[in-house]
C-alpha cells in the first residue's frame, strides 16, 4: 500500500481505462458529424424517438416515426408565432425581465417627482395668493392709518397753535386786529378736519368686512388658492372704491394745512407790525409820518386778513430802517464838518476846493438825502485829507523805471514831453494821488505818474541820466500842508499828466 492508503493500479488497467474514454468521445464526435447528413439525420432523429417511446411504455409504428422525422425536419427552419396565453405573457416577461425593472422604476421616479412638483407648485401658488391679498390688505391698512394719522397730527397741532395765539392776543403779543381774521380761519381748519374724519370713516367701513376676512386665516393654508385669489380681488375692489373717500380726505388736510399756513404768516406779519410800531419814537418827522402811514394801513390789511400787508409792512420797515441810518450819518456827517473847520488853506483853490465840499454835506443834512449824505462825507474827508497832506514829489531814476519819455498826441499830432516821477512823503513811503489821464481823460490813483515838461529840461534830463547813467537832483516839486497839489520848482505849472507809457 502506498502512504495515501490507495493501491495502486498496473498499466494494464490504466491503459483499458483510457482506451474506453477514447472510444466514448469519439462515438459522440461520430453522433455530431453524422447529424450535419440528412439521412444520417434522419435515422439518428427516429433512433431516439423509439428509446423515448420505449422509456415511457408507448407502442408506435415505424410509419408513424419517420412521418414525425420528416414533419420535423421540414418546419425545423421555419418561425411559428407563439399562440398567445398567461404563459407567453411570463416568459417574455422574465425574458426582457432587466428591461422591466428599469421601466418600472423609471416610471415609479417620474410619478413620485410629477406628484412632488405639483405638490410644491400648488404649494407655491397658494403662497403667492396668499401674500397677495395679505399685501394688498396691509396696503389699504397702511394708508388708511396714514390718513388718520395725519389728521390727527393735524388736529394736535392746531389745538397748541389755537392755545399758543390766544396767549399771544391775551398777552397783546399779537395786535388785536388780528382776533376776528383768526377765528374765521380757526373754524375754516375745524371744519376741513371734519369733512377729513367723516371720509376716513367711511373708508374704514368699507374695509373692515374684507379685513376680517383675509386676517381671519391664520396661515396661507388655511384657504384654498381660489379663495386667496378671490379675497384679492375683494381687497383690490376695496381699494378701488375707498379712493373717493381718501382723496376727499387729502384734500381736506391739504386744506386745513393751507390755512393753517395762512395764519402762522399772519402771525407773523402781527409780530412784525408790534415790533416796528415800538421803533417810530426816535425816527425824523420824515420817515416817522411815512412808517405811521404804513403801520395804519397794514393794521387794517391785517384784520381783513389782507396778504398785501406784507408788502404794506415791507415799505414801513424800509422807512424806518432808513429813519434809523439817518441818526449814524448824521453824526459822522457832522464830525466830519466839524474837523474841516480846522484845515488851515494857504492858496485860493484849496479854500474855494473845501467850501465847496462843506457846502454840499451841509445842503444834504439840510435835506435829509440819505442818499448823498456818505458821498458829500467821503468827498469833503477826501478833500480834508488833500490838503493835509505834505509829500516830496521826486524824479524817478532806478533800475527798471524811465526818466522821461517822449509822446506824440493822437490828434494834433504834437510832441509832448513828460519827465516820470512819484510823490514819496517824509517816511520814504509812496502817496498815492488822484490823477487824471491827459489822453484818455479817466481817473486813476497812482503813485507814479508822468509830469509835463518843457523840450530843454526833457533833453537835459535825457542827457545827464544817459552820459552819467544818474539824474543828480532829483527834486522835481513839493506838496506842503494847506495847498490842493503840489508845487513844482523844475518846471513851469501843468495839469498835464499821463498815467501809462
Amino acid at each position: 500500500m502506498n502512504p495515501a492508503g490507495n493501491d495502486p493500479l498496473d498499466l494494464a488497467t490504466v491503459n483499458g481505462m483510457m482506451n474506453l474514454c477514447e472510444a466514448r468521445e469519439q462515438a459522440r464526435l461520430d453522433e455530431a458529424a453524422a447529424l450535419t447528413e440528412p439521412e444520417q439525420r434522419k435515422a439518428a432523429y427516429a433512433r431516439r424517438l423509439r428509446e423515448y417511446y420505449a422509456r415511457e411504455g408507448v407502442t408506435m409504428s415505424e410509419e408513424a416515426i419517420q412521418k414525425a422525422v420528416e414533419d420535423y425536419l421540414e418546419n425545423e427552419l421555419t418561425f411559428q408565432e407563439p399562440r398567445g396565453g398567461f404563459g407567453v405573457v411570463l416568459a417574455a416577461l422574465y425574458i426582457h425581465r432587466i428591461v422591466v425593472v428599469s421601466l418600472l422604476a423609471l416610471f415609479f421616479v417620474i410619478a413620485v417627482a410629477a406628484v412632488s412638483v405639483e405638490l410644491i407648485v400648488l404649494d407655491q401658488h397658494r403662497q403667492q395668493a396668499w401674500r397677495q391679498a395679505t399685501g394688498a390688505l396691509a396696503a389699504v391698512d397702511s394708508e388708511l392709518t396714514s390718513v388718520q394719522s395725519a389728521v390727527v397730527a393735524g388736529e394736535t397741532a392746531q389745538q397748541a397753535d389755537t392755545r399758543n395765539r390766544a396767549e399771544q392776543l391775551a398777552a397783546k403779543t399779537l395786535p388785536e386786529s388780528l382776533r376776528n381774521p383768526q377765528a374765521a380761519w380757526e373754524q375754516e381748519i375745524a371744519k376741513q378736519f371734519s369733512i377729513a374724519g367723516h371720509a376716513l370713516t367711511l373708508a374704514r367701513e368699507e374695509a373692515g368686512a374684507c379685513e376680517n376676512q383675509v386676517t381671519g386665516a391664520k396661515d396661507y393654508r388655511a384657504k384654498t388658492t381660489v379663495e386667496w385669489n378671490r379675497l384679492s380681488r375683494q381687497v383690490a375692489e376695496v381699494r378701488g372704491q375707498l379712493d373717493p373717500q381718501l382723496a376727499q380726505a387729502r384734500t381736506a388736510l391739504a386744506a386745513a394745512q393751507e390755512v393753517g399756513g395762512t395764519q402762522r404768516r399772519f402771525d407773523a406779519w402781527g409780530r412784525q407790525w408790534l415790533g416796528l410800531s415800538g421803533q417810530l419814537t426816535e425816527l425824523p418827522p420824515k420817515w416817522k409820518t411815512v412808517a405811521e402811514t404804513s403801520l395804519a394801513l397794514a393794521a387794517t390789511e391785517l384784520a381783513q386778513g389782507d396778504t398785501t400787508v406784507q408788502s404794506t409792512l415791507a415799505a414801513a420797515q424800509s422807512a424806518i430802517a432808513e429813519g434809523g441810518n439817518w441818526a449814524a450819518l448824521e453824526l459822522a456827517a457832522k464830525m466830519e464838518l466839524a474837523a474841516s473847520r480846522d484845515c488851515q488853506t494857504h492858496e485860493p483853490s484849496a479854500e474855494q476846493a473845501l467850501t465847496q465840499a462843506q457846502t454840499s454835506l451841509q445842503q444834504a443834512l439840510a435835506e435829509l438825502d440819505l442818499e448823498n449824505i456818505p458821498k458829500a462825507t467821503r468827498q469833503l474827508k477826501e478833500i480834508v485829507a488833500q490838503i493835509n497832506q505834505a509829500y516830496e514829489v521826486r524824479i524817478v531814476c532806478r533800475t527798471g523805471y524811465r526818466t522821461v519819455i517822449q509822446r506824440t498826441e493822437h490828434d494834433s499830432h504834437a510832441n509832448r514831453y513828460y519827465a516820470i516821477v512819484e510823490s514819496v512823503n517824509p517816511h520814504g513811503e509812496q502817496i498815492k494821488r488822484r490823477i487824471q489821464n491827459r489822453e484818455n481823460g479817466a481817473f486813476f490813483e497812482t503813485a507814479v505818474w508822468g509830469q509835463e515838461i518843457p523840450q530843454t529840461l526833457y533833453q537835459s534830463l535825457y542827457t545827464e541820466k544817459k552820459t552819467t547813467g544818474a539824474i543828480q537832483d532829483l527834486t522835481f516839486g513839493r506838496k506842503e500842508p494847506g495847498y490842493l497839489n503840489p508845487r513844482f520848482t523844475k518846471a513851469p505849472e501843468s495839469q498835464h499828466e499821463i498815467t501809462h507809457w
